[in-house]
């Protein structure tokens, strides 16, 4: 399995992604991130689950074939995530983003 980001990917910072694990304010470094990671091709549809994990981590939210990576606070009191949906195989469906 590779880890390798697609080229041109570069600005995707990964120990930037991994330093704002669990952190709901609104200084999460994650936010930052989302641009570079959609832009890197990593995340699209029919990337299977392993590599997504490998790259961003495990999420802090499950809820059935979603997964959700906390964004801190967005604009308002409400907590932002990522959401990663995946089929019955474990490959990405779709992402969005999500205000909760």
């Amino acid at each position: 399995m590779s880890t390798t980001l697609p080229a041109g990917a570069a600005s995707f910072d990964r120990a930037a992604w991994a330093a704002g694990r669990g952190d709901n304010t609104g200084r999460n470094p994650r936010g930052a991130q989302i641009d570079a990671l959609e832009d890197s091709g990593a995340v699209r549809p029919g990337t299977p689950r392993d590599q997504v994990r490998a790259l961003l981590g495990e999420p802090e939210n499950v809820d059935g074939n979603r997964e959700m990576y906390s964004l801190g606070i967005g604009y308002g009191p409400s907590l932002e995530y990522f959401n990663v949906e995946y089929d019955a195989e474990g490959r990405i469906t779709r992402t969005s983003l999500r205000r909760g």
